[in-house]
């Protein structure tokens, strides 16, 4: 007398309703073995989904951070002068400073000469 799905399968013996009562019990329990099975696996997904997401978190966190220093090294760099604008600023100073350099080599040199014509000055009103 058949009793589970595969005595039933074979089409040579009559099926009964305790058959059937069978079968269904038998099926109920792999439904049941399986809804575990699956919501052990659902679990363990949930878990890994868990974890993704706290590492997720902490990559967007990164990236603002990162973004926030890129913003900040953005106004920097618009802040700082080109090579081209140093350069002409550094050629403007040492131009002025060689105009002072030549004022002040001239004024030593009067110095010089000044000095020289109050001594002869001094010599003839001392004399």
């Amino acid at each position: 007398m058949p009793g589970t799905r595969k005595e039933i399968r074979d089409k040579n013996k009559p099926v009964t309703k305790s058959d059937l009562k069978k079968v269904e019990t038998e099926l109920k329990k792999e439904i049941r073995e399986v809804e575990v099975k699956l919501s052990r696996r659902i679990d363990k997904v949930e878990s890994r989904l868990d974890k993704v997401e706290s590492r997720l978190d902490k990559v967007e966190r990164s990236i603002d951070i990162l973004a926030s220093q890129v913003a900040e090294n953005t106004v920097r760099l618009d802040n700082m002068v080109t090579r081209e604008e140093f350069k002409h600023e550094v050629s403007k100073l040492v131009d002025g400073q060689d105009k002072m350099i030549t004022i002040l080599q001239r004024l030593d040199q009067e110095r010089i000469f000044t000095n020289q014509r109050l001594k002869r000055v001094e010599e003839v009103v001392f004399k």
